[in-house]
């Protein structure tokens, strides 16, 4: 029985030499070869770097990072701490500034200018009198539940019950 050999496909007309094949063959194993020592290679000199170091070494980045995560956390702390304590400040503000609008208003009463309950009603609607405050403070609630009932800044009801002293 004759032995047959496979052949590439070549342009029209022409051959390929009997010895060819075997050679193309080799010569894409061993290139297929290099290319998958070269991925290899690459990835495990990746880790080598990371296995060569001392232990210590490897240690101290890990408890770098560590102190850097807790700065970043007690700085965020500290800046929400100082908002808190920016909030808090603008809202007595805010509280002492309707006390004094408030004195100024039965000062110009008092004088004979017009009367408070003529004087149309502030922009945030609220009555501009504390005895609300201090009659919910007196049945015993505390200054954030007063300040939800009647939705007002905590700072501001805080503010006028400690000048009702």
């Amino acid at each position: 029985m004759p032995v047959q050999c496979l052949t590439l496909a070549t342009p029209a007309g022409t051959t390929p030499k009997p010895g060819m094949l075997p050679g193309l063959l080799m010569a894409g194993g061993v290139l297929l070869a290099v290319i998958i020592m070269l991925r290899h290679w690459r990835r495990s000199s990746r880790t080598r770097t990371e296995l060569d170091r001392d232990p210590r070494e490897r240690i101290d980045e890990i408890n770098d990072r560590s102190m850097s995560r807790d700065r970043i956390e007690t700085q965020m702390a500290e800046a929400e701490e100082l908002a808190r304590r920016l909030s808090a400040t603008l809202d007595n503000k805010a509280a002492r500034l309707e006390i004094l609008l408030e004195q100024a208003e039965r000062a110009i009463a008092q004088l004979g200018g017009t009367p408070i309950a003529d004087r149309p009603a502030r922009p945030n609607g609220l009555p501009s009198d504390h005895d609300t405050i201090f009659r919910l403070a007196d049945q015993g609630r505390t200054p954030t539940q007063i300040a939800l009932e009647l939705d007002r800044p905590i700072g501001q009801v805080e503010l006028i019950l400690n000048l009702r002293a």
